[in-house]
């Protein structure tokens, strides 16, 4: 940076107020369903009935919560490694996970 130039400041992240409540306890309930479906498909895998391998990406559900809220409807989304957090969060059926 030159001497003339002046650092702009950060940003700050925007205040927890700024998201409404509802949202939040949304984004929070998702993320609670992506991790038990997370750990029931690894339950299935020490129990030999998922084949293959497991790539869990625990610890990421925030990740793909937020994700899924910032989409469209009549968005495409590409998954390669580890979708499963954002593939639910799009919608597919945790039901299917149980």
């Amino acid at each position: 940076m030159r001497a003339s130039q002046k650092a702009r400041p950060a940003k700050s992240a925007p205040k927890i107020d700024a998201i409404p409540e509802a949202t939040r306890l949304k984004l929070y309930q998702l993320q609670v369903e992506i991790r038990y479906c997370e750990k029931r498909a690894y339950d299935l895998f020490l129990q030999n009935l998922v084949k293959g391998t497991s790539h869990l990406a625990l610890g990421q559900e925030a990740v793909a919560a937020g994700f899924a809220a910032a989409m469209n409807k009549d968005d495409y989304t590409f998954c390669t490694y580890r979708g499963h957090h954002h593939t639910l969060a799009r919608g597919a059926s945790k039901a299917r996970c149980t």
